[in-house]
């Protein structure tokens, strides 16, 4: 069946698009086509053979009233949870269906569901690729964006060795290191 949607064209005649078809159910166009909404078309949504493309020119906010399911990235099917995004509630990044980080009431949860006799594993992994000496990572601890504590970790030297120090107080400073040796230090000695 000719199931093509048809347009107006000049004087009397009217033009069946041999691109853009209508079934019924379905509005089907063909790849590298787009739907170009916006005075400007600039709000586009299109496929390609190896993609799916949302694109605009300004913001795209994804909206949602409802705050018991909220906004899901899932596979096809829905068999497998990417992200879930809750009004007033948790949002949680997903790897094989199993929530990996939630922001909670309190903050952000991280999980790494090993469980069993599985071993250790990384449940947060601050990975950095320090080239000079001095350079590292930390984690701070805030209150009112006023710094309290910090956990860093810092290249020594040439060979990589890693320091481990702890901070507290307003301005921290250095109440304990771990240095790569394994000795443990107290104050900035």
């Amino acid at each position: 069946s000719d199931n093509r949607v048809i347009t107006g064209g000049s004087g009397t005649n009217l033009n069946g698009e041999a691109d853009l078809t209508y079934d019924g159910t379905n509005l089907d166009l063909p790849d590298d086509h787009k739907i170009r909404l916006g005075s400007s078309q600039d709000f586009q949504i299109y496929h390609d053979p190896n993609t799916n493309v949302i694109y605009g020119t300004a913001p795209i906010s994804v909206q949602t009233n409802d705050t018991t399911s909220g906004i899901s990235f899932v596979s096809t099917g829905g068999h497998e949870t990417i992200a879930k995004f809750v009004k007033d509630g948790d949002c949680t990044l997903y790897r094989d269906n199993s929530p990996r980080i939630k922001t909670t009431a309190g903050g952000i949860q991280v999980s790494n569901n090993l469980g069993g006799n599985t071993g250790v594993g990384e449940a947060i992994l601050i990975n950095t690729n320090p080239t000079n000496t001095n350079d590292g990572s930390k984690i701070s601890f805030a209150r009112t964006s006023t710094v309290y504590a910090e956990i860093c970790t810092q290249k020594m030297d040439a060979s990589n060795n890693t320091d481990m120090y702890f901070k507290t107080g307003t301005s921290p400073t250095e109440r304990l290191r771990i240095t790569s040796a394994g000795h443990v230090v107290s104050g900035s000695d």
